[in-house]
């Protein structure tokens, strides 16, 4: 397109409000909140697009339009509450707006190079990822570890519980790399077989096992080498068991070569404490990563909007095995105050789900304004200081209690819901008080997940249960 036909900016503000409107009203429908309030969110998300340049394809997804209608209604919202602000609380929320915008926008905002290095973490964006994951990736264990999976059946069981069929399966590419963590090794040497017992230091077995001894500490060695290598290239912190990301547009499972071997090739040796449940760990995780290949609920494969909700449904579909114990405890709470339980919309909606579909059924139940602030519930872990505008909307909203707390508080202004949250929160206390761990339980809750404000209302409940048991017996 050459100068002369290029759209001007007033154009494209054009273009882009008439996606938005068409986006909108479609949008409404489902949403009564939205119905009755379209021309106002209308107006205030005109005003949006035209001070952060936002582009027409941004409305091309409908959780993008679901999300942008919660921030062009929350703008409406707190001019109307302007008049009783202070002005530092209403700069804070404006400033959380545009941070929102942006975030969710990003490269389809005509400010995207001037605020990416406050979104992009190092490890987000490198110029030349494909020639580092090229030089580290064993082609021959990458082939035979994309057979086993394509071929041998290997995650068929997850692929079953996905509801995903040779036709609906997302297409992507495994990569092994010969790299690997000290957590990724753990497990690789193999105990000393039970047969040298009683033989002579001398003898030749022993003499084979010492050699094996020193080739499986050098293979240690060498792949905790290059994993230190790889993750300086790209800016990494901690190498995990596998990881899914996208490699010049292609969907990738990328697994450590360890993790691979350990997968695999199970009937070979290894150190006596990898028993069964070491190994289903393992698998698990590699079932979590795979789940981020089929689908997702994060925005954008992003790490911004939705990758609450994208870690719940991966570990959900992996069996529940391993981390974001913080998010899963969010959501636990989630259900206790508002009796929201998304995991059985998981098991109803093949690959656990549409985003644009997932956002607009929580949406139905907990209105906009929730929704806008669960899909910005991030795990811990995403939150850096390398993503300035991810972590200055998580702490304006709070954390993860930041909304519990607010749901908890609009519950109490509906007797109803009121009534049934003291319900879900009396079933859960009279379970605590029965438990000889609820106290551990409730100090990991607070102390490593952060999540106080629930689980201080079942420490209340439990003590007066168990009060009022003493008092009876």
């Amino acid at each position: 397109m050459n100068a002369e036909s290029a759209a001007s900016p007033q154009e494209t503000n054009i273009e882009s409000h008439d996606a938005f409107d068409q986006a909108l009203h479609g949008l409404a429908a489902e949403l009564p909140e939205l119905a009755d309030a379209e021309e106002q969110i209308s107006d205030y998300g005109a005003e949006l697009i035209t001070d952060l340049g936002i582009r027409p394809e941004l409305f091309e997804e409908k959780a993008h339009t679901v999300f942008f209608a919660a921030l062009a209604q929350r703008s409406a919202g707190l001019e109307d509450r302007r008049p009783g602000m202070s002005v530092a609380d209403y700069m804070a929320e404006k400033e959380f707006i545009t941070d929102a915008v942006l975030l969710l926008a990003r490269d389809k905002s005509d400010y995207y190079d001037q605020t990416k290095d406050l979104i992009n973490s190092e490890e987000d964006e490198h110029p030349n990822e494909k020639s580092v994951y090229d030089r580290y990736t064993n082609v021959q264990v990458s082939q035979e570890l994309q057979e086993a999976i394509d071929t041998g059946g290997l995650l068929d069981a997850v692929k079953s519980r996905l509801s995903i069929t040779a036709d609906t399966e997302d297409e992507f590419e495994v990569r092994v790399l010969n790299v690997a963590s000290d957590y990724a090794l753990s497990g690789m040497r193999p105990a000393a077989p039970p047969e040298l017992e009683g033989k002579p230091y001398n003898a030749p077995e022993w003499q084979a096992w010492d050699a094996d001894k020193q080739a499986s500490a050098q293979y240690h060695a060498d792949m905790k080498q290059k994993g230190d290598a790889f993750a300086k290239e790209l800016g990494f912190g901690e190498l995990g068991l596998a990881w899914a990301t996208t490699i010049d547009d292609k969907k990738t499972l990328v697994v450590p070569l360890p993790v691979a071997e350990k997968i695999m090739y199970r009937n070979e040796g290894r150190a006596s404490y990898y028993a069964e449940d070491a190994w289903e760990r393992d698998f698990a995780i590699l079932e979590h990563e795979y789940t981020h290949t089929q689908g997702g609920l994060n925005l954008d494969s992003g790490v911004v909007y939705g990758i609450g909700a994208e870690e719940l449904r991966a570990e959900h579909f992996s069996g529940d095995k391993n981390g974001y114990m913080d998010i899963k405890g969010f959501f636990i709470d989630l259900r206790i105050v508002t009796g929201l339980d998304v995991k059985p919309y998981f098991d109803r909606q093949p690959k656990g789900g549409d985003a644009g579909e997932f956002y607009t059924m929580v949406a139905q139940e907990l209105g906009l304004q929730n929704t806008l602030e669960l899909a910005l519930t991030t795990p811990k872990g995403y939150v850096s200081d390398s993503r300035k505008l991810q972590q200055h909307a998580a702490q304006h909203l709070g954390g993860l209690d930041g909304l519990t707390e607010r749901l908890y508080n609009q519950a109490l202004e509906d007797p109803g819901r009121t009534e049934k949250m003291d319900e879900r929160l009396e079933r859960a206390a009279q379970i605590g008080a029965k438990g000889s761990s609820f106290e551990g339980w409730a100090a990991y809750r607070k102390d490593s997940l952060d999540l106080k404000f629930i689980t201080e209302k079942i420490e209340e409940r439990v003590a007066r249960t168990r009060t009022q048991e003493k008092i009876a017996a």
